[in-house]
């Protein structure tokens, strides 16, 4: 938990409670979730708690580097802790059965500076696969 907090705080961003309580319920579930799903976790422990509060300090969390944005074949967002190391170069792999989410820092792409005629200035790739948990 140390390593998220102290990226809120490299970042600028304020350590509040439900920031906190985000990072602790995903840190729990192990896997991705909706705002929905955190929405709803949230509103048991917080009296006051918006949908645009919640999206807000996702979307801050994401843009760092401290969540993965999981876009799932539902067309939904879902957020994960992203437990890679920092500021490495990786990519998100998601469990099509469970949702876990885990790191791949194997890229090629992000070595590369044009392709068919593009010049690269960034990409983002997602994959998707059955753990070896789900696998067995």
């Amino acid at each position: 938990m140390k390593k998220y907090l102290d990226k809120l705080k490299k970042n600028n961003l304020k350590i509040t409670s439900k920031r906190v309580a985000i990072l602790e319920l995903l840190e729990r579930s192990g896997e991705a979730l909706s705002p929905e799903d955190i929405r709803n976790e949230l509103a048991a422990k917080f009296e006051k708690v918006s949908y645009p509060s919640v999206y807000k300090n996702l979307e801050d969390m994401s843009r760092i580097g401290v969540l993965a944005k999981i876009a799932r074949p539902d067309r939904r967002l879902y957020y994960a802790l992203c437990r890679a190391r920092e500021d490495k170069h990786h990519h998100h792999i998601i469990c099509s059965k469970c949702g876990k989410v885990g790191e791949v820092e194997e890229c090629d792409l992000f070595r590369r500076k044009v392709i068919n005629g593009y010049r690269i200035t960034s990409h983002f790739l997602q994959l998707e696969g059955i753990c070896s948990d789900c696998g067995k």
